[in-house]
Formats: structure tokens, sequence, C-alpha cells
């Protein structure tokens, strides 16, 4: 998977895109980066 294709996917920031572009290059498993992404939760309260 690449990293722009997940960023769009879960709204990733573009920081966060490039911090994850330079851990792992431009392919990772999705795996890999659920991970290591931070991702804000989708939860309202």
């Amino acid at each position: 998977m690449t990293i722009t294709d997940f960023a769009l996917k879960y709204k990733l920031t573009s920081d966060e895109q490039l911090r994850l572009t330079k851990l792992f290059g431009m392919f990772a498993t999705k795996q890999e980066l659920l991970m290591n992404a931070r991702i804000k939760s989708r939860i309202r309260h």
C-alpha cells in the first residue's frame, strides 16, 4: 500500500504523511502503517 493512499483513506495530515514516508519510504504494509500512524479518533462525544 502506498503511503499516499493510506493518508487519503485515513485523512492524515500532510505532516503525518511526511513522517510515515520518512519512516517507510513510499510503500509499507497496511499493518505497519496502522501500528505507526497517529490517527485521530472519529468517535464524537
